[in-house]
């Protein structure tokens, strides 16, 4: 069933449409081994051009929002410098974690796809209650750097044990 891309439709139809508009190229046998190469390179610029683009869209409002959550959540400043430290380190671990399911989202198909994307909307979800919850009262989430450290750690469990499942599963399907 081919998606059509008319303006009635909804955004995920859109999208869906707009990645296999991108998607869609047709090899010919007599390409060289270099144009080949250089298509691919082109295919995942405009890939990547496209999903920042549309990510750019959705958060348009969310620069307003995080000034106001980051205000809210601040550090005394008679503070010790290895609470900036911890603070980069929880959010360097954060985004390395997050990575790992980007990255099994790009090459993963149907469930095992779906599989990959929980952790990132649990993280949203958990991200979105942090910030709301800090918005409506400001001793709200104390402990927000271990929380999403905790996540970090638990998305790292998550991912290498759905890694070993679908490898197990795959090769014991090729076995029989």
């Amino acid at each position: 069933m081919k998606a059509n891309c008319e303006a009635r439709d909804c955004p995920i139809t859109i999208f869906r449409c707009l990645l296999n508009r991108i998607r869609v190229v047709q090899w010919s046998r007599h390409q060289s081994r270099e144009s080949k190469m250089l298509n691919r390179a082109k295919m995942k610029v405009q890939e990547f051009l496209s999903l920042t683009s549309i990510f750019f869209l959705v958060n348009l409002n969310m620069p307003s929002v995080f000034a106001q959550t980051f205000d809210s959540i601040t550090i005394p400043s008679d503070e010790p410098i290895w609470v900036y430290v911890i603070i980069g380190f929880v959010l360097a671990t954060l985004a390395c974690s997050a990575a790992l399911p980007l990255a099994a989202m790009r090459q993963w198909s149907g469930g095992w796809k779906a599989c990959a994307i929980s952790p990132l909307i649990a993280l949203a979800i958990w991200v979105g209650l942090i910030i709301t919850a800090k918005q409506l009262d400001q001793s709200a989430h104390p402990l927000w750097m271990l929380e999403l450290f905790s996540w970090s750690m638990l998305n790292l469990i998550f991912m290498v044990t759905a890694m070993t499942a679908k490898r197990t599963f795959e090769k014991s399907r090729g076995e029989t």
